[in-house]
């Protein structure tokens, strides 16, 4: 059996939640009418949608409920979203691992990684 890393669990997970989130815009909602759909708390609704806290993530029931209200499938629901260009994919996921990084730094290294970052900016 193979085992699977947390890593890959949270993939998984942030995939599902780009795909609701994709199918809600595709329906012109909002999070507010999707959340009142799916029989949740809009801002819990928006925390799962967003994908940016591992122990928030949409139910197998939620995910159902998606499927029967939207006609589609548990698989377009669970798959990855085909980009059709996988750069786009990997820069979410790259810009999810740096905001977590970010959250660990001290204010005095925030401020001094912002500071070069416009210093960067300005010089090019």
């Amino acid at each position: 059996m193979t085992e699977i890393g947390e890593g890959a669990i949270d993939a998984c997970f942030n995939d599902i939640a780009m795909n609701i989130r994709k199918i809600r815009k595709d329906h012109d909602l909002t999070q507010k009418q999707m959340s009142k759909l799916l029989k949740i708390d809009t801002q819990y609704y928006s925390r799962l949608e967003r994908g940016d806290d591992p122990k928030r993530r949409f139910t197998l029931e939620k995910i159902i409920l998606a499927c029967a209200l939207f006609n589609v499938t548990p698989n377009e629901i669970i798959s990855k979203i085909p980009t059709g260009d996988e750069n786009v994919y990997n820069t979410l996921e790259i810009q999810k691992d740096i905001k977590r990084g970010l959250k660990k730094l001290s204010p005095d290294k925030l401020k001094g990684l912002k500071d070069y970052i416009n210093y960067i900016a300005v010089s090019e």
